[in-house]
């Protein structure tokens, strides 16, 4: 297993620097390394469900995940990644089939008392176990390598997604066969390109330099708002407020009346309008998540209608209907819109537990990459896996899109470091 060297642990906040002024020893070989990295680890499992979704109309990510994942573990048994010991693969293994059997267990006890699709349910754990299985491989070749690796493949994977941005902007894509007008290709919703933005932007702003720092969150502030895309905002608000510099504040303070003038922020503040009667499609499917999750836990005593049961047990819903007329659709019906939403309404109790313990793991998350002054910064691989901790509470509370998704893949790899980092005296982790 690489190691950061001791240098490279001992990095503060406030050395990032773009990749391109990076080390000048030379090490070629290990930048195109990280290339490879970033290709394989990142951008593979990010952009090939979407991609299937864009241009083939492939109903949910799961499908782009799970071939994602195939061919992970597939380089990692042919040797062109590095592949987990027998022990930590053992340990995944046993993790993934307890989850089954709990899963499976529940959905069969709640199939006694409503009539679920319990074929959908027993076979939807096939990918849930592939997932896990996969993050082993991914912890291995993302969340241990040293500080200067992570950092490449941080910055290379925030350019890609910003010249995914510049694209969407200019218009220059393909027709999507599911899209609307505001895809951002490969991705089919704008929420989609936020959600997978959102843990580099996180990372870079607590990392980088103070003009990087403010270079990254001014440049994914400037795409929320040109590209109209409150996911993208949120996530680029929540970066920007980990750090919490009084000089961003100020900036910040200042620049919302400008803002306001000569932009058009109308789309924003509609859907932040939750009053009685609204019509706006991304609040309705908020306020039906909501609606959901309350209906899955009074119509079952808190049990839950069965995993991945969504939109296949009828529960009552107000927005749902009014969605339907609307649209002649039922709209996020399956996803809950939001990742909460489908846990609680789905699990019952054992959801609310989940996302409680995961709303706890996010709190201590944003603590650690704040710091204490004068306190040395987390490693770039610690760091790493506590920004996609923190980055997916914006799926987990804003905006989701089902159990199986690029972000979720990226959050089981970082679960355990981001996990030992927050509740053990020792801050390492083993892949």
């Amino acid at each position: 297993m690489e190691r950061a060297d001791s240098g490279c642990r001992a990095m503060t906040r406030g050395v990032l620097v773009p990749p391109m002024a990076m080390p000048q020893n030379g090490d070629r070989t290990s930048v195109m390394e990280d290339i490879g990295r970033t290709l394989v680890l990142v951008l593979m499992p990010f952009l090939v469900p979407s991609i299937l979704r864009y241009l083939f109309d492939v109903g949910s990510f799961t499908t782009g995940v799970v071939t994602a994942c195939g061919v992970i573990c597939v380089l990692a048994v042919i040797g062109i990644v590095r592949a987990p010991t027998a022990s930590s693969l053992t340990t995944s293994f046993l993790i993934s089939a307890l989850l089954a059997v709990v899963i499976g267990s529940h959905a069969i006890i709640v199939s006694y008392f409503n009539d679920i699709d319990l074929v959908r349910a027993i076979t939807s754990l096939v990918p849930l176990v592939t997932v896990i299985l996969t993050t082993t491989v991914l912890r291995i070749n993302l969340f241990t390598l040293p500080d200067t690796s992570v950092d490449r493949i941080v910055w290379f994977s925030f350019a890609v997604f910003v010249v995914i941005g510049v694209n969407g902007l200019g218009g220059y894509q393909p027709a999507s066969i599911v899209g609307g007008d505001k895809t951002v290709f490969p991705f089919t919703e704008p929420s989609h390109y936020a959600l997978a933005m959102a843990p580099f932007i996180i990372y870079l702003a607590v990392r980088s330099k103070l003009v990087a720092r403010y270079s990254v969150i001014l440049i994914s502030l400037a795409l929320a708002l040109l590209l109209q895309n409150l996911s993208l905002l949120v996530c680029t608000l929540l970066g920007a407020l980990i750090r919490a510099d009084r000089i961003l504040v100020l900036l910040s303070i200042a620049g919302a009346p400008l803002a306001a003038n000569y932009i058009d922020l109308s789309y924003f503040t509609d859907r932040l309008d939750f009053s009685y009667g609204t019509t706006n499609l991304s609040t309705l499917v908020y306020l039906q998540g909501l609606e959901l999750a309350e209906g899955g836990l009074r119509t079952t005593n808190f049990l839950g209608i069965g995993y991945q049961q969504l939109g296949v047990v009828n529960l009552y819903s107000p927005t749902t209907n009014l969605i339907y007329r609307l649209l002649r659709d039922d709209l996020n019906l399956f996803d809950g819109g939001f990742t909460g939403a489908k846990l609680v309404a789905e699990l019952g109790v054992f959801g609310l537990v989940l996302v409680a313990t995961f709303v706890m793991l996010v709190g201590f998350s944003i603590l650690k990459l704040r710091g204490k002054r004068g306190q040395a910064a987390p490693s770039a691989s610690t760091t790493l896996a506590l920004a996609s901790v923190v980055a997916f509470s914006v799926e987990m509370f804003v905006r989701g899109a089902g159990y199986f998704t690029p972000t979720t893949l990226l959050l089981l790899g970082a679960l355990p470091i981001a996990w030992a980092t927050c509740f053990r005296r020792s801050s390492g982790a083993k892949a």
